[in-house]
């Protein structure tokens, strides 16, 4: 429910997105406006972005946005996921159909966030959503784990994460190919944006697709 300066509540359906590292038990959450396979890897990246490293492995409902479905046993993998995970050389695992004990640790963290977080939030916009539950993370990050008795952040170097990759080799991962009408216009989340006729040097970009990233 967001509630505006007008102080009018106004219903919104936004996505939830949870992380949870098996040793430490550092936890991440953020929400979303879409579930589709290039939110997901933003929301991998700002996972990865918030623990500070890598991980060997990632485990995932077998969801849309990571499976397109099973061939003769075979994992039919979402390929832009794959190809993100693969770049970073992390091994992608999915949960067995019908068995959410697999995931405990992150089924588990849905009902804290839901008795934690969420009753009487409200909020002006998804960036400050984003932002009020990035500091119940910081905080419950904080506090000794019921399992371990130790703050997850205590624990983090025990999970021998790798660095992050610098630059563009990073953030490459979080374009999105856009179709540019031939009025000069691309759709993202909704929008219409206007692109310049001409870029100096380029050919006019209306009828082609280009990458684009949302910053800030």
């Amino acid at each position: 429910m967001r509630k505006p300066e007008s102080g009018i509540s106004v219903r919104h359906k936004f996505f939830g997105f949870l992380a949870i590292l098996s040793v430490s038990r550092m936890r991440f959450a953020c929400f979303t406006k879409r579930s589709d396979a290039p939110t997901l890897i933003r929301c991998l990246m700002a996972a990865f972005e918030y623990v500070g490293g890598l991980p060997q492995s990632v485990l995932t409902d077998r969801m849309t946005s990571v499976l397109v479905g099973v061939e003769d046993g075979a994992l039919q993998w979402q390929k832009e996921v794959s190809d993100f995970l693969a770049s970073l050389a992390i091994t992608p695992h999915v949960c067995k159909p019908y068995t959410p004990q697999t995931k405990g640790k992150v089924e588990r963290t849905v009902g804290v966030l839901k008795a934690g977080f969420w009753p009487g939030v409200t909020f002006s916009d998804l960036d400050d959503l984003n932002a009020q539950v990035r500091s119940w993370c910081d905080r419950f990050n904080q506090q000794p784990h019921a399992t371990t008795h130790v703050p997850p952040t205590v624990r983090l170097a025990e999970e021998g994460l790798r660095p992050l990759p610098t630059g563009w080799a990073w953030e490459r991962f979080a374009t999105e190919q856009r179709r540019v009408s031939w009025d000069g216009y691309l759709s993202y989340d909704g929008v219409l944006y206007g692109l310049p006729a001409t870029v100096a040097g380029l050919p006019p970009l209306a009828g082609t697709t280009v990458q684009v990233r949302e910053r800030a």
